[in-house]
């Protein structure tokens, strides 16, 4: 009402209470906008909230110049110091001391060869009080190396949950070699919305910290406090403390304070990885009638990544803590989430029937809805829970026509009920994540999807999966424990692991060689699975031209100086059909000549990029079992006739399966290769094994087709 009064008047004084209006009714821009049209007055209480509209903004540098404005006997000179001061925060609550001792034992970067950074302090503690509201306080202190500290520690982003979660930073400084320190202000620090655009997500927040001045050799610390006045069911936490980072640590503390009558359950997984002999069992004191729960631990190593290793989740040691007492407690809580989340409207309802208007069968319903909340409804990769626990409505999700993965589940379940087919979100830690242990229960879960029971089956949907065919699931979701919400209690159950043929790439090319020995080509993709999936993603969302240059690429890459004729793709919108991948070439150039003898390039190999190493600390672990295939077929002209043809090779060991051949006429040769993964993990004492049988399969295969002048 003060903004509509003010908006018609035209002194300076009104106008100056205009601009302070819009600044308290939370119109940051127009406040901004008015007081840089009036400019800096001579007005204390103006020049405040000035300063305060050009902090809502980031301004800080000008906000400084507008408080450092107001008279030091002015009212308003108090708080615009305290402005000042907390944009700067010079004030160092560093002793010389302490100071000295920090640098005099930080380690040096030869101590660390392979490190960007040391943490030298990784402090954390979690406590919970009696009223089930919490805090966690995290130090941290980093001394930087080289360019990969940089640019992991410069920026400090610390996530939560702005719904039920407040953070508080106690405090922030780099510390320079010379032994000045620098403190971080307001200036330093951001508070945005990790989902922007997407307002359903808006409560997913991270407070982020630049760090000053930071350079080799310097030292960064900060402290901050993140405060939960909920727990995820109003009672119980979860908590996974990784042991090892990305970057060797020199100490670290961990501490889990609770209620003196409360307690919790731990399990230690991946601990055969503790090769460092970090104490894993926790220390446990009564203190202050509080119960303790500690770890100390010293001289982390880093986890240095290996070629197609386990995922960090499965290598890494892992503590994990929850007060949940039985999976029953997890269903009940999650239910109670869901269940009224899954009513249709009028809208909805309308969409169905257009869906399934011409479909006879159920399947043929199920998979239309199902290709339609995959392929309409856009995904937000929200990972599950970092904006919430709890879904929102169908009627939202479909109205919005955007969601989170258990959003996109619970659409398509209220879809499928329509329907007269029942469905049920899934809690799923994906491969890359911590699998569900039956015997701890947990909402250790990173991700959500659909089960049908449909005919007596379990079907599985990802609807997430824009990319993926129904019956098949992302690479992520396979061979996973999961935990499936029913109506009347739970199922922990598996989903499907493929078969390697389920996985499939086929490419068939015809060659044929001119009398001239330039040469026309044609060339076919076809993809099953993991590969249709990935083949789909890329030739949907890239740009005609790019993917014309990378087929262009792969053609001159077969024959130098190749010319792409034409291209065609087919089922690129059909989740229904494989997509198959077209196209034709010409090249001057596909033979090396040597006297009378023409060699053709090498047609067939092997990658061994996965066994580069001599030994491994990790096992290599693939997502999926796959097959690849490659049929070329070559008509080569009348001056020219086969001199050499490589031997055939079939190999059937009980890690893979291989074989190539090949076969000729007068006119033609034929090559079939094809590759298939029967086991997914290789352990590491079947490396060597391993190893040895690619690269032999690799010196085999490195033979090359000799045709000869007539």
């Amino acid at each position: 009402e003060a903004i509509d009064c003010f908006l018609d008047l035209e002194s300076q004084e009104a106008q100056k209470k205009l601009a302070i209006a819009y600044f308290k009714n939370s119109q940051p821009s127009d406040a901004l906008a008015q007081f840089d049209r009036l400019g800096k007055l001579n007005d204390d209480e103006y020049l405040y909230y000035y300063g305060e509209s050009l902090e809502e903004k980031n301004l800080y540098d000008k906000a400084l110049d507008v408080y450092s404005s107001i008279s030091k006997k002015s009212k308003d000179y108090a708080k615009a110091k305290a402005r000042i001061d907390a944009i700067n925060l010079s004030e160092d609550t560093l002793s010389k001391q302490n100071l000295k001792d920090i640098l005099d034992n930080a380690p040096l970067e030869q101590d660390y060869p392979e490190a960007g950074a040391v943490i030298l302090i990784a402090e954390e503690e979690f406590e919970v009080f009696k009223d089930n509201t919490a805090q966690f306080v995290i130090h941290f202190m980093v001394k930087i190396f080289n360019e990969r500290g940089k640019r992991e520690f410069s920026e400090i982003h610390i996530g939560y949950d702005s719904t039920f979660e407040e953070v508080e930073l106690d405090f922030a400084r780099t510390i320079k070699p010379d032994g000045s320190v620098i403190s971080v202000g307001d200036k330093n620090i951001r508070d945005v919305s990790i989902y922007l655009n997407y307002p359903l997500y808006s409560n997913a927040r991270a407070r982020i910290i630049s760090m000053p001045e930071v350079a080799d050799g310097v030292i960064i610390e900060y402290q901050a406090k993140i405060l939960r006045k909920q727990m995820v069911n109003k009672k119980d936490f979860i908590l996974n403390y990784r042991v090892q980072e990305n970057e060797p640590v020199k100490i670290s503390k961990f501490a889990v304070k609770l209620p003196k009558d409360r307690d919790f359950n731990y399990k230690i997984i991946n601990s055969k990885y503790n090769d460092f002999n970090a104490q894993l069992d926790p220390a446990v004191n009564i203190i202050d009638n509080k119960k303790v729960f500690s770890w100390y631990m010293e001289n982390i190593p880093e986890i240095l990544p290996e070629p197609n290793m386990s995922p960090i989740s499965r290598v890494n040691p892992i503590i994990m803590m929850s007060t949940f007492e039985k999976w029953d407690d997890v269903y009940r809580w999650w239910h109670d989430l869901y269940k009224d989340k899954t009513k249709i409207d009028s809208d909805i309802q309308n969409k169905i029937d257009e869906l399934i208007k011409d479909k006879q069968t159920q399947e043929d319903k199920l998979r239309a809805i199902y290709n339609f909340c995959a392929q309409d409804i856009r995904y937000v990769a929200v990972e599950y829970g970092q904006a919430g626990y709890e879904p929102h409505e169908a009627r939202d999700v479909f109205k919005n026509k955007y969601g989170d993965c258990k959003d996109q589940a619970i659409l398509l379940i209220a879809m499928l009920k329509s329907i007269g087919i029942k469905a049920y979100p899934v809690l799923i830690g994906t491969f890359d994540y911590i699998n569900l242990n039956r015997d701890f229960p947990s909402i250790a879960f990173n991700h959500c999807i659909a089960v049908a029971d449909f005919q007596g089956e379990w079907v599985f949907m990802d609807a997430t999966g824009q990319t993926v065919s129904f019956g098949d699931l992302p690479v992520m979701d396979q061979d996973r424990l999961v935990l499936a919400i029913l109506d009347d209690g739970y199922k922990i159950i598996s989903t499907p692991s493929f078969e390697a043929k389920k996985n499939s790439s086929q490419i068939t090319m015809q060659i044929k060689i001119n009398k001239d020995e330039t040469i026309y080509a044609s060339r076919r993709i076809d993809t099953t699975g993991i590969f249709n999936q990935s083949q789909r993603f890329w030739l949907q969302f890239t740009k005609p031209k790019l993917i014309e240059e990378v087929l262009r690429g792969t053609a001159n890459s077969i024959a130098p100086g190749a010319r792409l004729l034409d291209y065609k793709i087919r089922n690129i919108d059909d989740l229904d059909k494989d997509i198959v991948l077209e196209y034709e070439f010409q090249a001057p150039e596909f033979l090396t000549n040597a006297g009378k003898s023409r060699l053709l390039p090498q047609l067939g190999n092997i990658d061994i990029l996965a066994v580069v190493k001599e030994e491994r600390s990790y096992p290599i672990e693939y997502p999926a079992l796959f097959e690849t295939i490659v049929a070329i077929k070559i008509e080569f002209p009348e001056n020219l006739t086969i001199e050499y043809l490589p031997q055939n090779l079939k190999i059937d060991s009980g890690l893979i399966e291989f074989e190539n051949n090949y076969t000729k006429d007068d006119k033609t040769i034929s090559f079939y290769e094809r590759y298939s993964l029967k086991r997914k993990i290789i352990l590491q004492e079947e490396y060597k094994e391993y190893k040895e049988l690619l690269e032999d399969i690799a010196r085999k295969t490195n033979q090359r087709i000799i045709l000869k002048e007539r």
